[in-house]
């Protein structure tokens, strides 16, 4: 990522998804491990115990993935959360309420009814927010999301 898109990109997240990047740099600081940058996004691992069971997420600029993650499946999910990242420069203040709520309640559901869903063919990515973050992933960084 070039130095101007680099700096319009962590401009936006500050001022347009300053909400989600506060709690997302609290998140980091609570239980995250040192991050690495990916295409201007801060990407990390949980570090705590507490959090071992946790799966993968993003709050504005910073992308949390499960240290259970490995290859291809973890670039996948990467991808997917960078989505979420686009999510947040686009929809700003709004993001909360119209993606990560929606999101986390699909996460709790879909967990509940796994076994329901992954027998019926419904993948965690076929639903409003989680197909637009893969949408919006693979457009921006031009590698594959999860198709789970």
């Amino acid at each position: 990522m070039n130095r101007l898109r680099l700096a319009a990109y962590w401009l936006l997240q500050w001022t347009w998804g300053l909400p989600q990047n506060i709690i997302g740099a609290a998140l980091l600081l609570l239980a995250g491990k040192r991050p690495s940058l990916y295409h201007g996004a801060a990407v990390s691992e949980f570090r705590r115990e507490r959090f071992s069971r946790a799966g993968s997420c993003a709050l504005g600029m910073f992308v949390f993935l499960s240290a259970r993650l490995e290859g291809e499946r973890r670039s996948e999910i990467r991808v997917h959360e960078y989505g979420h990242t686009v999510q947040s420069l686009i929809l700003g203040p709004l993001f909360l309420p119209c993606v990560a709520l929606p999101s986390l309640l699909w996460a709790l559901r879909f967990e509940r009814k796994k076994e329901y869903y992954r027998g019926n063919g419904v993948a965690y990515v076929s639903r409003y927010p989680e197909n637009q973050a893969n949408r919006w992933g693979e457009r921006v960084t031009g590698e594959k999301a999860s198709s789970r």
